[in-house]
């Protein structure tokens, strides 16, 4: 799974570099593919339905609380739960890609064809996504600290991983700007401390196995 998650972060620097006449094709076809991924339009107002919107400003130490880590498991929990059985469709799928950019790491994989790949799954992605949502709200957490707890967490297991945002890539398509290194990313592995190690290493097991869900932003 380490090997799948350090896949994904390779494939950004194929994903993101775009100037000149790349922006503008990758523009075009990130717009292409949305206006026909009608159910993903529906991503940012769910995004925008979590409550808790206030900045984040991450500790200086960059450590993990006991309840920040409680927290994000209890949610990634709930939208596994959520998921059911066609969680391993889902998982499926990223294996599928995260090997391909693995057997060949000159592949011209740009963002809107990692999203391409996922287009059949845009239902699940939604019944994740509400999951997400809901559990958000019920530990009155925003996406900001959730997103920094999640790649805190990452590196305190030494698992580099890439994410997608995709409700803000949805919006840049939308807003005729190209999505890019906003909109995705290998996140860059902190240093991790002591306390953070012992805080995330009883969940390991959890956090490798639902890799799938973190590059999707869930």
């Amino acid at each position: 799974m380490r090997k799948l998650a350090i896949g994904c972060g390779i494939a950004l620097l194929v994903a993101v570099v775009a100037g000149g006449i790349g922006a503008y094709y990758l523009l075009h076809k990130a717009q292409t593919m949305i206006a026909s991924f009608t159910e993903l339009k529906a991503i940012p107002d769910l995004d925008r339905q979590v409550r808790n919107r206030a900045p984040f400003t991450p500790p200086a130490s960059g450590e993990l609380s006991a309840d920040q880590v409680a927290r994000y498991v209890s949610i990634r929990e709930q939208v596994r739960h959520r998921m059911g059985e066609r969680f391993k469709e889902l998982d499926a799928r990223y294996k599928a890609l995260s090997e391909r950019i693995n057997r060949d790491q000159h592949s011209a994989l740009d963002i809107p064809e990692m999203l391409e790949a996922y287009k059949d799954l845009a239902g699940l992605y939604l019944l994740g996504k509400r999951a997400q949502v809901d559990a958000l709200n019920a530990k009155n957490l925003s996406l900001s600290e959730y997103r920094w707890i999640q790649q805190r967490a990452y590196g305190a297991i030494g698992m580099p991983f890439m994410d997608i945002d995709i409700s803000r890539m949805i919006e840049e398509a939308q807003a005729g700007r190209s999505p890019g290194q906003h909109s995705a990313g290998a996140r860059e592995m902190p240093t991790a401390s002591g306390k953070n190690k012992a805080l995330v290493e009883p969940h390991r097991k959890l956090l490798e196995d639902n890799a799938s869900l973190s590059f999707l932003g869930l």
